[in-house]
């Protein structure tokens, strides 16, 4: 499988758990992209810890960060995304 249909799987995975990082970042595999999932796998209920990982432009967006993640994976839809 290419990078970028993994990327985007990725995207559309967060999405369906009601996490909306790619409305946020323009690229999710960017370095704080990545950081922020590996937190993300580890910690998923925790949106103020994982908006602190933002970088560069990205820390400018952390209140935007801070609101695409308060939906965040329920134990319900946790199925979907697992590691999320």
């Amino acid at each position: 499988m290419g990078r970028n249909r993994v990327i985007n799987r990725i995207g559309r995975r967060l999405e369906t758990v009601n996490i909306k990082l790619g409305s946020v970042a323009k690229k999710i595999a960017c370095e704080s992209g990545r950081a922020i999932l590996h937190r993300l796998a580890a910690e998923p209920r925790q949106p103020e810890q994982l908006a602190k990982l933002a970088l560069g432009e990205l820390k400018e967006k952390i209140p935007q960060l801070i609101l695409a993640w308060t939906g965040g994976p329920t134990n319900t839809s946790a199925g979907y995304c697992p590691g999320c």
